[in-house]
């Protein structure tokens, strides 16, 4: 059995999925408990269907500008898919691709494994770490996770 560490893409993929679930078991996940969050499902609703929110002027105004992200959680939404499981998943995969950026960043910093999950667990236990869900909450808002 080698002792050697895991480095590169197996390394990256096994420290963000780590990463993701220890800041899943910390902090958890709520759904429709942030402003940004209840803003953003009321625009994603009415991209899924336009009949929705009708005489609205706040989703009126704002849905006939919506970022890619939305226009692709509301393609889930038109697929059958209900905006609770779209949001959870949105998050978890930003959380995931979030953890996966930070640790080849920390790698080229560190150029060392031990620091670069290190860097990563202080980077997830950070709290609150909310940069990482387009769809839950305002992108850099470090205010709940």
């Amino acid at each position: 059995m080698s002792t050697e560490v895991v480095t590169g893409w197996g390394g990256a993929l096994i420290a963000a999925v780590a990463a993701t679930f220890l800041s899943v078991g910390l902090y958890g996940y709520s759904y429709k408990t942030s402003d940004y969050q209840a803003a953003q499902l009321p625009l994603i609703e009415r991209l899924a269907d336009p009949e929705a929110y009708p005489h609205d002027a706040f989703v009126d105004t704002a849905a006939e500008f919506p970022a890619g992200l939305a226009r692709l959680a509301a393609r889930a939404l038109r697929g059958g898919k209900p905006l609770e499981r779209v949001a959870r998943d949105f998050h978890l995969a930003a959380l995931f691709l979030t953890c996966f950026a930070f640790f080849f960043l920390a790698q080229a910093l560190f150029q060392a494994m031990l620091g670069s999950i290190l860097a990563l667990s202080l980077f997830v236990v950070s709290y609150p770490l909310h940069i990482a869900s387009p769809l839950a909450y305002e992108i850099m808002g470090k205010d709940h996770f």
